[in-house]
């Protein structure tokens, strides 16, 4: 099947993204009103996964009943249809998988997938609440993995919740 051609709007909102830093977002950090602030007033190129998605949603299902998982789905479709979230696949990350898990053998799968898929779309923060991501020493391990294997510079935010 043949590529769409893009539109000049698309195009200009390409170059636009390409020239700003990309933040990944996991999913306990979307919870927060403070982060959803910070997406929709960005300076940056807002990356959250389709699993990162997922367990949001189920988070706020489990935690808070059926009204509120029902309300994080139209959150993101909001944030989707203003253009405020970059929501990607886990397409490709094999190999950072693969690494991510060799390096940090106590991180879950699923906390692997986050920062294997956030070294993918070379994200240069990391946003989480989780004390896997952002209890000393890790943030420091983390920055200095992806330096060297990756050969570009992420840093781990702690959110507070």
């Amino acid at each position: 099947m043949p590529k769409r051609r893009q539109t000049r709007m698309q195009q200009q909102k390409q170059a636009k993204q390409e020239n700003q830093e990309s933040w990944y977002y996991d999913a306990c950090t979307l919870s927060s009103v403070d982060v959803i602030r910070e997406i929709v007033n960005q300076s940056h190129n807002s990356v959250i996964s389709h699993l990162a998605v997922g367990e949001s949603i189920a988070n706020e299902y489990s935690k808070h009943g059926l009204d509120a998982g029902q309300n994080a789905v139209s959150l993101f479709e909001q944030l989707i249809g203003l253009g405020k979230i970059n929501i990607v696949g886990h397409d490709d990350v094999v190999k950072p998988y693969d690494s991510v898990r060799e390096r940090f053998t106590s991180l879950s799968i699923t906390d692997a997938l986050h920062l294997a898929t956030a070294i993918k779309y070379k994200c240069t923060v990391l946003k989480s609440a989780d004390g896997d991501f952002c209890n000393d020493p890790r943030p420091s391990e983390i920055k200095k993995f992806v330096k060297d294997e990756y050969t570009f510079n992420m840093k781990v935010k702690k959110v507070p919740l």
